[in-house]
């Protein structure tokens, strides 16, 4: 299988079969058709196995890549709702300080102001983790589709290399086609609330 590297660290998604796993997979249903003789139902032979473990093996990756690339936006927000508490609690003793001169409201109400505008940036950053996490989950989604379509090319290439191989077989007979089990896309970063901002 061709490994493409690329910048933006993406999970690896194939887009069609390599010749070397290719040609493996036409000489499996070859020597499959010699064994399984008369045999019509592919779906679960060893080839197709292997097929359906090197799709869920590369499902286990785009999930790896997942947790990867969403725990640390996870724990960035954390730290963004800690710094919010901690602004709107400064906010709070501004609001309930006694004001001993007109200077000392101009610096009560500048630092506030300040403050607010803290606190406006700090929701924009964390809206934003958001926004990225969700670019991040629609992108595993796609890795994982990329997947389940290398299987069923795999198991085309198998089931072609079979039937043309197995003299005998009905030709106009419908195509059996093998059930991909799929792993469970993992969870992480899924209906994470937006930031609550009072005051």
């Amino acid at each position: 299988m061709k490994r493409t590297k690329n910048l933006l660290g993406l999970p690896y998604a194939p887009t069609e079969v390599a010749g070397r796993t290719r040609r493996r997979f036409e000489a499996l249903g070859r020597a499959d058709a010699r064994k399984y003789k008369n045999v019509q139902d592919f779906s679960r032979t060893h080839a197709i196995l292997e097929a359906e473990a090197m799709a869920q093996a590369g499902q286990h990756r785009v999930n790896q890549w997942l947790v990867q690339m969403v725990q640390p936006i996870i724990a960035g927000n954390s730290r963004i709702g800690l710094q919010v508490r901690e602004i709107q609690a400064e906010l709070l003793v501004l609001s309930s300080t006694k004001r001993l001169s007109g200077r000392h409201d101009s610096q009560m109400n500048a630092k506030a102001e300040s403050l607010k505008v803290d606190l406006a940036f700090l929701a924009a950053q964390h809206e934003s983790n958001l926004r990225a996490i969700e670019s991040m989950r629609l992108q595993a989604e796609a890795g994982f589709a990329s997947w389940v379509g290398y299987f069923s090319s795999l198991c085309a290439i198998y089931s072609r290399s079979r039937t043309l191989e197995d003299k005998s077989a009905t030709h106009d007979a419908p195509a059996q086609t093998p059930v991909f089990r799929p792993i469970e896309l993992n969870p992480v970063g899924i209906d994470l609330p937006s930031l609550e901002i009072r005051g």
